[in-house]
């Protein structure tokens, strides 16, 4: 039975006198509707990819705690030095003593 409607279907298909090919009214529909939902859609995906930047961001400055954080734990309490003192022959050594203990207050 299943058969005898597809063949009917076919067949009043073919008697319409249309070829299996869209028009080109019908297909610049199609381009226009998806165009327009393209449009609707690019804004919220931006927010979206402006709320990832910031979670990439949030869990970058985490991780950079945690490393100075480790660091303070393994050196005793003190910060890295940032400055540099040189030796009488040029070469360079840091003073750890000259920021003392700041991390423990």
């Amino acid at each position: 039975m299943a058969g005898k409607i597809f063949n009917k279907c076919n067949e009043t298909w073919w008697k319409s006198g249309r070829s299996g090919a869209f028009t080109l009214i019908e297909l610049l529909v199609v381009i226009s509707i998806i165009a327009l939902l393209v449009s609707i859609l690019l804004p919220s995906l931006n927010k979206a990819r402006e709320l990832a930047r910031g979670a990439v961001c949030l869990t970058n400055v985490r991780r950079l705690a945690m490393a100075g954080r480790f660091y303070l734990t393994d050196n005793g309490g003190l910060f890295p030095p940032v400055r540099l003192k040189y030796n009488t022959d040029g070469s360079e050594y840091a003073n750890e003593n000259y920021y003392g203990n700041y991390a423990s207050t």
